[in-house]
């Protein structure tokens, strides 16, 4: 790819020039050439005859409050009306329920998507690439910075080949972005050798998010601030849980949840 700065990249060139290096590439045998939708119709025609299987159709939003409804359809929409066969969407994503939305968007016909949260947030369908119906996922190379907000690391991924990981979360507000919880959990499960990452899941609607997140393979939750008191309706409370009136720990119970208290 050749990304101009609005959408994340460094690319300052010309239409002419960013049509020549993508052509390069193509050249050259990768896989597929990443277009922003954005670019001048003047780019897309230059490629035109080239295979749209080889052809990525991008859009990136690295502002917040671009995960609704109508903002997210918009630019699947524009996607979708260019020649490439995979449809990629990378959005910054402040609540974990929009990981929802994200994922339900429809794929025409004969089309592949790619769906990226970027953020916090995002991690979870960074993660889980299948269950957010993406062709594939973007990780941090070993010992590289990321080059997009909320980017795995390649380490944490490469384990599970195949299949998603067991997904096991923290909910909460805001706050769970400064919680040592993900980088060490994660890390003791791949040192036990366990299917699973534990990763930061901030929303502002705690029983919607459970019910968002079974899509993804949730596993289990631990349950911070402040949303304690809230998951009633959705994983009774037992035993000194049910006393206290808070849950600060979701373990599986047959097709549900039950609420625990460990504090």
């Amino acid at each position: 790819t050749c990304r101009r700065d609005e959408e994340g990249g460094g690319f300052r060139g010309t239409d002419e020039a960013q049509l020549t290096w993508l052509r390069a590439g193509l050249d050259a045998g990768v896989f597929a050439v990443d277009v922003e939708a954005a670019a001048p119709d003047a780019v897309w025609s230059g490629l035109s005859g080239v295979d749209p299987a080889r052809l990525v159709a991008s859009s990136h939003a690295f502002e917040s409050g671009q995960d609704g409804g109508e903002a997210l359809a918009a630019r699947w929409a524009r996607l979708a009306d260019r020649p490439a066969e995979t449809l990629k969407l990378a959005v910054q994503v402040d609540d974990v329920v929009a990981l929802g939305r994200l994922r339900r968007l429809a794929v025409p016909a004969g089309r592949e998507a790619v769906r990226v949260g970027m953020g916090l947030a995002g991690q979870i369908g960074r993660a889980c690439p299948r269950a957010l119906g993406s062709r594939w996922t973007y990780v941090t190379a070993p010992d590289a910075r990321c080059t997009a907000p909320g980017q795995l690391g390649y380490e944490i991924l490469a384990r599970f080949n195949d299949a998603d990981p067991g997904l096991l979360v923290l909910l909460g507000g805001p706050q769970v972005a400064h919680s040592p919880g993900p980088r060490v959990y994660t890390a003791l499960a791949r040192e036990r050798g366990l299917p699973f990452v534990y990763l930061a899941a901030p929303t502002a609607d705690v029983q919607r998010a459970v019910r968002e997140l079974a899509a993804f393979g949730l596993a289990g939750a631990s349950v911070t601030m402040p949303h304690k008191e809230q998951l009633g309706d959705v994983a009774p409370p037992r035993g000194f849980a049910a006393r206290v009136g808070a849950v600060n720990t979701l373990v599986r119970h047959g097709d549900g949840w039950r609420g625990e208290n460990t504090d």
